[in-house]
């Protein structure tokens, strides 16, 4: 198992499409951390004004709260759990592992890895990890971007116990591995580099669509979005905050157990060629 490990681990070192996502995602968290500066500074120094003009307009203060709340405070680890809980970064990790286990099958490297007497349950968790570890440093270089941005503008400072950091981290850890075991599961299903691409971006868009409009049309329904688990990463500090920080990481073990066993069993019965 460590071999086999090592082996898919050094391929993933060697890929370019790796290494181009965590560049971009550095990139893109410098961006957004500048973003977040430019809101506070043309906005959040008129928060009072601006809520007045809302009011008058006839919009609900508490829609305007609720929007603000979206963006971080004036803080390092704010600016690091506002982009933790960014699922922008997630669709660049689609990419990592779309080519990684799309190009598995393509290139008939599991067909070769099986055949050399490693069991499809060991080359299954290998790629899992792997897959995981590269999602991870994908999106470790967009937090980095955004911390050292905001690190620049405001400082080393810290608005968080460690306790609350600590807590948010180890929900969002969950979070990422229920993320990991579902791209994992549309690359073992689709076979295809392209499809599972494609199908990993499109298929959360069209769920939190589809989530949407429910929610719009019927009002009993609406608290199912919480369950959703690229929902979840938005609400993930607000329910640690409230000691319910066993909501995401339940969630989490759902989605993961859910998409384990169905890419599993699909990838037990599946004809290699």
């Amino acid at each position: 198992m460590g071999r086999l490990f090592r082996a898919d681990l050094m391929k993933q070192r060697k890929s370019t499409t790796l290494w181009v996502c965590t560049i971009l995602a550095f990139l893109f968290g410098i961006v957004m951390a500048v973003l977040y500066y430019m809101v506070w500074l043309n906005i959040g120094t008129t928060v009072q004004n601006t809520q007045q003009m809302l009011a008058q307009a006839g919009f609900s203060p508490d829609a305007f709260d609720s929007v603000m709340s979206k963006f971080p405070k004036p803080s390092m680890t704010e600016y690091a759990n506002a982009l933790l809980r960014d699922t922008n970064v997630l669709y660049v990790c689609a990419v990592v592992v779309g080519v990684f286990v799309g190009s598995e099958y393509s290139m008939g490297t599991i067909k070769n890895t099986i055949a050399r007497g490693f069991t499809r349950t060991k080359v299954f968790i290998s790629k899992f990890l792997v897959s995981l570890l590269s999602m991870m440093i994908v999106v470790a270089s967009y937090v980095l971007g955004g911390s050292i941005t905001s690190i620049c503008i405001f400082g080393f400072t810290s608005s968080a116990g460690k306790r609350r950091v600590l807590m948010v981290l180890i929900s969002y850890f969950c979070l990422f591995v229920a993320v990991a075991a579902m791209y994992m599961m549309i690359a073992i299903i689709t076979r295809k580099t392209g499809h599972a691409i494609a199908v990993s971006i499109v298929f959360p868009i069209l769920v939190e669509s589809v989530i949407t409009a429910v929610e719009v049309a019927n009002k009993e329904f609406s608290g199912i979005s919480k369950y959703w688990l690229f929902r979840t990463f938005l609400e993930a500090e607000d329910l640690c905050l409230a000691y319910k920080a066993y909501i995401p990481i339940l969630i989490a073990a759902v989605y993961t157990a859910v998409c384990f066993i169905i890419s599993y069993l699909v990838f037990k019965r599946q004809e290699l060629k």
